[in-house]
């Protein structure tokens, strides 16, 4: 599944490892393939510039 957003395309992938053990390796295995998939097409990602500052509006 995938949603436009305001800040970008949202993609949703629905997998599942054989081993509940290996859930988090599992999910940034695929993090990592995605986003190598996407470099290879030529896409850039954006990367957002911000400061946390401790003043309050």
């Amino acid at each position: 599944m995938l949603a436009d957003e305001p800040w970008g395309t949202h993609y949703k992938v629905k997998a599942y490892p054989f081993d509940l053990r290996d859930q988090f390796a599992f999910i940034s295995d695929l993090t990592c393939r995605g986003k190598s998939a996407v470099r290879n097409i030529g896409a850039e990602f954006v990367t957002a510039d911000y400061a946390i500052t401790s003043e309050q509006p």
